[in-house]
């Protein structure tokens, strides 16, 4: 049975409940349950706990049959372990964003100092394509060589 309403619809026989039975024990609605029972509704979170209560089962044996849940259990670790992987990974990219961040604000820092010292954007871009910091003395420098 791979459909929850087939399931639930087993349970309830196996109990020997009819569905009368099941909506004045739960409080749901006949069309309601008619539907989940014949897979045309898939029921709330909160629906499944109705039901469970109302056939006087744990909420884990909605989906799995004997005492001892252990499909559920590996299930809920495998989920868990993914969940801290997918947390490591998003822990390294974040580091990753931060060095990055911090290296922008440096170097908007440096180059807020170049422009306050009176360097034009094209002798920015020329000093830092070569390596080198530009100062004013450097764009100095170059006009006396040219001139």
């Amino acid at each position: 049975m791979n459909n929850i309403g087939a399931r639930l619809k087993a349970l309830r026989l196996a109990k020997g409940l009819s569905q009368s039975d099941v909506i004045r024990r739960s409080g749901l609605a006949g069309p309601y349950l008619s539907r989940v029972e014949n897979g045309h509704t898939v029921p709330t979170l909160r629906s499944l706990e109705t039901l469970a209560k109302a056939f006087q089962i744990e909420f884990y044996q909605l989906f799995y049959n004997g005492q001892n849940p252990q499909a559920v259990v590996t299930f809920e670790r495998e989920c868990a372990e993914q969940v801290r992987q997918a947390m490591a990974e998003r822990d390294q990219i974040l580091k990753k964003v931060q060095v990055a961040t911090l290296r922008l604000s440096e170097h908007l820092g440096y180059m807020s100092k170049l422009v306050a010292s009176g360097l034009g954007i094209k002798q920015i871009a020329r000093s830092s394509s070569h390596g080198r910091p530009a100062t004013p003395k450097s764009r100095t420098l170059s006009k006396a060589r040219r001139g």
